[in-house]
Parts: C-alpha cells; sequence; structure tokens
C-alpha cells in the first residue's frame, strides 16, 4: 500500500475513534440493540473513502492551477473549465459537499479575480 493510502486510513481511522460511540442496549423487550447505530467499521470506510475523493479533487485543483505555457489562452480557460466541471461531478456522485473553508476560499477567489477589493475603499 503507498504510503499516502496509509496515512489517509490512519486519519479515517483517527477520526472514528474520536466520534465513536458504541452501541446503546435496547430498553423494548426482545431487541438487544437501539436502531441507528453505526458501526465502527462502516464509519471508516465511509470516512476513508471521503477522504480519498477529497485526495482526488486536490490533485484535481493542483493540476488546474498550473498553466501550460505554450497553450493559447483560450485552451488553458477550456482546460481549467473541463477539470473544475470533472471534480465537481466526483464529489456530487459520491455525495462529498464543499466544506464552509472551501467555500470561503471559492468565493474569494472570484471576488479577486478581477482585482476587486472588498475593503469598500477605493484602490489606486
Amino acid at each position: 500500500m503507498k504510503k499516502r493510502i496509509k496515512e489517509l486510513a490512519e486519519q479515517a481511522g483517527d477520526y472514528v475513534n474520536e466520534v465513536y460511540t458504541p452501541p446503546v442496549r435496547s430498553k423494548t423487550p426482545g431487541k438487544i440493540w437501539e436502531d441507528g447505530h453505526i458501526g465502527w467499521n462502516e464509519q471508516f470506510q465511509a470516512k476513508f473513502a471521503e477522504l480519498i475523493i477529497k485526495e482526488c479533487v486536490e490533485q484535481g485543483k493542483i493540476i488546474q492551477s498550473q498553466s501550460i505555457v505554450n497553450g493559447s489562452e483560450e485552451y488553458v480557460a477550456g482546460r481549467e473549465m473541463g477539470i473544475e466541471v470533472f471534480m465537481n461531478q466526483i464529489k456530487q456522485h459520491f455525495g462529498i459537499e464543499e466544506s464552509k473553508r472551501e467555500k470561503i476560499d471559492k468565493a474569494m477567489k472570484e471576488a479577486f479575480k478581477d482585482g476587486v477589493d472588498l475593503s469598500g475603499k477605493e484602490t489606486p
């Protein structure tokens, strides 16, 4: 297993160890455990998959940020848009929502792409 996969598995395990609560015994006669409990393995698998998907999206962002030196401006813009669409499709397909930090970063990037100043002051 590659080093990065091991690191993501450890992160997933650490996360689940922090949030996991054991099943609760049922007070209903004939039932052993309360409904709705999610087991440790199921939580680990979900978190591990989420971390892998986020890693893929991050790699897409790295590729997107690299510009093609000899390419035309239209080609670079089209390529970046295609990568952005691909990253969003990955997230949507697997049900991964943007974190608050990602939403803020995206809004800031959009706001400043044309040199907009949000301070309300006149810029020289």
